[in-house]
């Protein structure tokens, strides 16, 4: 490897890290409130509302499968859904919020990284000079 893909890859790894940290971070506290917390059988519901037509459109028996799994236990415990409401408080709410927007940051950041560096050091000089006509609509 030359010094100019290190540093990226350097870069690459140290977000990673950090981005486990946050993970793990974020674990610890949600197994102290799992003996607390009930199941969110509304928001199984929902996953199943989204599982199986994108199950359907990629042709993914897995996710048709469990889109109706999740389906059918949101629906069998139809009544469980208001109680479901009522553990989503305000702070735990905001916590989640800010974590998740840290993680998605630094997975861009882990994009942007690989388009901007990375990728011009994997392709040969032939793709990136396609890449080029494609992007600049020189194709006819």
């Amino acid at each position: 490897m030359n010094e100019s893909s290190i540093i990226p890859l350097s870069i690459i790894t140290v977000f990673l890290i950090i981005a486990v940290i946050f993970y793990k971070l974020r674990n610890t506290d949600v197994k102290k409130e799992m003996k607390n917390t009930l199941i969110d059988y509304k928001t199984l519901f929902f996953f199943g509302i989204i599982w199986v037509p994108v199950g359907v459109v990629l042709k993914n028996w897995g996710l048709i499968g469990l889109g109706f799994v999740f389906l059918f236990t949101g629906i069998v415990n139809r009544k469980k859904w208001n109680i479901d409401d009522e553990m989503h408080n305000e702070k735990s709410k905001k916590v989640k919020m800010i974590i998740s927007i840290i993680i998605g940051l630094i997975m861009l950041m882990v994009v942007f990284i690989y388009f901007k560096y990375l990728s011009s050091i994997l392709l040969n000089k032939e793709e990136i000079s396609l890449l080029k006509i494609i992007l600049e609509n020189k194709f006819v």
